[in-house]
C-alpha cells in the first residue's frame, strides 16, 4: 500500500513538470473584479475547463473549476486525480488564495482567468484607469500599454464560456489554453 501511495504521488507530480517556482508578474488589475463585474449579479455561473499552462520548459495540466454568484468569485485548480492544487476567492473587494504548490502562480492565474471571462465592458472599465488599453475584435481581446501588446486572448466562438481559449501573456513569455468541459448558467448570467 505504501508503494501504491508513493507511485500515485509521483504520477500527480509528473502532471506538473518543472519544479522551479514561477515568478509572478505584477498585477495588471487595480483590484480583483467583483462578482457583479464578472456577471454574477444577475445569476450564477459554474464552469469546468481543461487547463494547460506553458512557460519555457515548464508546463502544468489541471482542471479549473470556476464559480461566480452574486457574492463571490472562486477558482479552484484540480490535479488529474481531483485534489485541489490551489483555491482562490474574491469577495467584497478582497482576494485570497490557498496554495498547495509553490510551482503554480495561483494569484496570477486567478487574475488572468478574470481577464478571460469578465464581460468586456467590465474589464475595460477596470483596466483603463491603470493605463492599459483593452480592445475586442472578432473573438479576440487585446490588452496593451503604451502602444505595445501585453496580452492576447483568443476565443473560438462568441460565447466565451463555451469557447476554446488561448491566453498569451506576451510580455512575460507564458501562455495557457482552456477547453470547456462543463457549464451551468442560471437565468440571466452573462
Amino acid at each position: 500500500m505504501k508503494w501504491f501511495c508513493v507511485s500515485m504521488m509521483v504520477l500527480v507530480l509528473a502532471g506538473c513538470s518543472g519544479a522551479a517556482t514561477l515568478m509572478s508578474p505584477p498585477s495588471l488589475l487595480k483590484a480583483p473584479l467583483s462578482a457583479s463585474d464578472m456577471g454574477g449579479a444577475t445569476g450564477t455561473i459554474i464552469a469546468d475547463h481543461y487547463f494547460k499552462f506553458e512557460k519555457g520548459e515548464t508546463h502544468h495540466n489541471l482542471i479549473m473549476h470556476s464559480e461566480i454568484n452574486a457574492n463571490s468569485v472562486s477558482l479552484v485548480g484540480l490535479s488529474a486525480l481531483g485534489g485541489a492544487v490551489f483555491e482562490c476567492r474574491a469577495q467584497g473587494g478582497v482576494q485570497s488564495c490557498d496554495v498547495m504548490s509553490d510551482a503554480i502562480p495561483a494569484e496570477q492565474l486567478f487574475e488572468n482567468m478574470q481577464m478571460v471571462f469578465a464581460p468586456f465592458s467590465s474589464l475595460q472599465n477596470h483596466m483603463t484607469p491603470s493605463g492599459f488599453t483593452v480592445v475586442e475584435v472578432e473573438h479576440k481581446r487585446l490588452i496593451g500599454r503604451s502602444g505595445k501588446p501585453v496580452i492576447e486572448i483568443s476565443y473560438s466562438g462568441a460565447d466565451i464560456w463555451n469557447s476554446n481559449i488561448l491566453f498569451d501573456k506576451k510580455a512575460y513569455g507564458y501562455q495557457f489554453t482552456l477547453k470547456p468541459l462543463y457549464l451551468e448558467r442560471s437565468p440571466h448570467a452573462e
